[in-house]
């Protein structure tokens, strides 16, 4: 059995994956935050 914080874990890296995959089959919007958001999803993906 997966402990809770493993659990969590998997839940979070899941929708990272999820948002990853949205904001690349959206439509760029080219303003700061959106710059940011791009930018530290991928810093998380690449830690993943």
């Amino acid at each position: 059995m997966i402990g809770q914080g493993a659990r969590m874990q998997e839940l979070y890296q899941e929708r990272i994956l999820e948002l990853a995959r949205s904001l690349k089959h959206s439509k760029p919007i080219d303003n700061p935050t959106h710059r940011a958001e791009k930018k530290i999803l991928s810093v998380v993906i690449k830690s993943l």
